[in-house]
């Protein structure tokens, strides 16, 4: 698979806001997906993210309790994530014909992103991407409604008032 990133940060102790001991690993698994980080005893948060691997999606975060000399097993499992293809399009009026209808073509280097919205509506990173030559890009999300956004467009073109936005449902 690709490098995997486990971030692991140390939860604040109760009637405290914050906690200044944080800790950042960064593991390769072994040929089994095994890894270990140490840590101080204390509640955690744990989430992993995959580096050069935008086809695969961890579970959401989970925090585990630590005590003193104790060691935890957690188990990450990793999904591969839907697929998303698309094409961005721009139309251009033809050079020099005021009246001829627009000529639409793929349109290269766009930025898109994909976000996962859940039921409440918020919106949360999937993916991004650019558009090859041809205007076609690929992004990745797990299933669910997933917004597409243009985030970046090449120079001479507007993306609109509000952006270029795309909702589609992606299923399993």
């Amino acid at each position: 698979l690709a490098r995997v990133r486990v971030q692991v940060r140390r939860q604040p102790e109760a009637g405290r806001q914050h906690s200044s001991l944080q800790f950042f690993k960064e593991v390769t698994p072994d040929a089994d997906g095994l890894f270990q980080i140490a840590a101080p005893r204390g509640a955690y948060s744990t989430s992993i993210r995959l580096e050069d691997a935008q086809d695969w999606y961890a579970d959401a975060p989970i925090g585990p309790k630590v005590s003193a000399g104790e060691e935890v097993a957690l188990e990450l499992p990793l999904h591969r994530a839907a697929v998303v293809h698309g094409r961005v399009v721009a139309s251009m009026p033809v050079q020099g014909k005021k009246d001829a209808p627009a000529q639409a073509g793929g349109r290269q280097g766009v930025g898109i992103t994909a976000y996962l919205k859940d039921a409440d509506g918020r919106s949360r990173f999937a993916s991004s991407t650019k558009t090859n030559e041809d205007g076609l890009y690929t992004a990745y999300a797990r299933a669910g409604q997933v917004l597409l956004t243009v985030n970046q467009v090449p120079k001479g073109y507007l993306a609109g008032d509000q952006g270029a936005r795309a909702e589609v449902r992606v299923e399993s």
